[in-house]
């Protein structure tokens, strides 16, 4: 299937995080109601965030 190869090939390019979302938006019939805009911004701004967080993470981490 298509979006199999889509969600192996995030993984491969580091985008886990982009992979996990668009997984729980094939699962979610609701997103289907998004365009194809709203949904890929949702799927960017995932990612953003995590790799935010995680250099927020890193950052308390290495001046406590």
């Amino acid at each position: 299937m298509l979006s199999n190869h889509t969600i192996q090939t995030l993984r491969q390019l580091k985008l886990g995080a982009m992979a996990d979302a668009y997984t729980r938006q094939i699962e979610d019939p609701n997103s289907q109601n998004y365009s194809f805009e709203e949904r890929f911004g949702l799927l960017v701004d995932h990612e953003w965030t995590h790799r935010e967080n995680q250099r927020q993470n890193r950052l308390v981490r290495t001046h406590t």
